[in-house]
This record gives C-alpha cells, sequence and structure tokens, in this order.
C-alpha cells in the first residue's frame, strides 16, 4: 500500500507534540507556548486539535476513493457507527478513572467531538462536490459567527455569557460540562463543534 510521507510527517508531528503538551514534566513549571491560552488569544498548544481535525478530513479522502465516494445508505450507516464509536469510547474514557457519579458526568470531551464531526463531515463529502462542500464550510463559518453574536457583541466571546455555554447548559446541564475553569464550559461544547466539522472538510478538499 502507498505511504503517503506528508500526511504520516503531519501526524507524527502533531501526536509528538501533543504528547509533549500533555506531559510537560512538572505542571509547575511550564513554558508558555506549552500552555493553552487561557481565553483570549493563542498558542502553538491550541493548534494541535485543529491538525489532528485536518489529518482526519485527509485521511478520509483515501479512505472514501477505495468507494469512489458513494452514498449508499450502507456506507451512510457505516460512518455513523465508526463515529459513535469513536463517541462511545471518549465517553468510557470520562466515566473511568475521573468519575463514578453519572449525576456529574461530562458528556463531551476530544473524542466525542471527533466523533460528532466525523460523521458530519463525511456525510457531507458523500453529498456534495468540492464546489458544494467549500460552499458549505463558507456558510458554517457566518453562521457560527453570527450565532455568536447573536448575545450581543458584549457578551459574544466572553467565557460566562457566550452562546456555545449557553446551548451547553440548556441541552446537557452544567453538572456534565467540564469545570476546568471554575464553571461550567466545554470546551468541546455542542455549538462549537461546527468550525471543527470545517476543520476536517478542509482536510479532505486540501488533499482532493
Amino acid at each position: 500500500m502507498t505511504r503517503y510521507k506528508a500526511l504520516d510527517a503531519m501526524r507524527g508531528l502533531t501526536i509528538a507534540l501533543m504528547i509533549l503538551v500533555n506531559t510537560p514534566g512538572s505542571w509547575s513549571h511550564v513554558y508558555a507556548p506549552l500552555l493553552h491560552a487561557d481565553w483570549h488569544g493563542c498558542t502553538p498548544t491550541d493548534v494541535i486539535f485543529p491538525f489532528f481535525m485536518f489529518i482526519i478530513g485527509s485521511a478520509m479522502f483515501f479512505s472514501f476513493k477505495k468507494t469512489n465516494s458513494a452514498a449508499s445508505a450502507s456506507q451512510v450507516l457505516r460512518l455513523v457507527k465508526r463515529g459513535a464509536i469513536i463517541f462511545a469510547i471518549g465517553l468510557a474514557l470520562n466515566i473511568y478513572p475521573f468519575t463514578t457519579n453519572i449525576e456529574n458526568l461530562r458528556i463531551l470531551g476530544v473524542l466525542q467531538r471527533i466523533g460528532i464531526a466525523y460523521i458530519l463531515a463525511s456525510i457531507c463529502v458523500l453529498l456534495l462536490n468540492r464546489r458544494g462542500v467549500i460552499s458549505l464550510s463558507v456558510v458554517i463559518l457566518i453562521a457560527y459567527w453570527l450565532l455568536l453574536l447573536s448575545v450581543g457583541s458584549n457578551n459574544a466571546y466572553t467565557l460566562e455569557n457566550n452562546l456555545v455555554r449557553s446551548v451547553d447548559i440548556a441541552v446537557l446541564g452544567e453538572s456534565h460540562l467540564w469545570q476546568g475553569k471554575g464553571l461550567a464550559f466545554d470546551p468541546e461544547g455542542l455549538l462549537s463543534t461546527l468550525p471543527s466539522v470545517v476543520s476536517v472538510l478542509f482536510g479532505f478538499e486540501v488533499t482532493r
């Protein structure tokens, strides 16, 4: 089987960077670029997850190439099943060893977002041509931006009042969100998964 060295190199470097930021040696002394931005801003650490989403989209192209991207009911079902398994693994990792109390179980997470974004992006590329995928990506990003602004420009990008947090609280409840910033807020929220879908689509189209 032919290996695509550029994709392998990007995957390897991204995993290496992920390991580096997750195991800095001492959490009391970490170089600033190896930490996520507290809220506003961007560090090298913040690009790791988007890189993974891009890689998923790129790998998706080679996977779909084997079936000529045929949009059949069985193909869609297979994709949904694959994404659901990824989501379930992420949920299981939230349960063990972090909590045994279902009432405080964090439902979302990195693998959960990957599963959701994979399902949505894969269905898009099966149903749409390249122009359709690009047009949909632009629409998603503009719509996401406008949705954030719908709560008012003063609150649109604040941690406490942004729409992403409000939607997650309304749908999932505060007790099922990440609590890492001193309040209920999930960095892998439902609404904020939309631009992650675009990252997957971007990887697919760059490779196409």
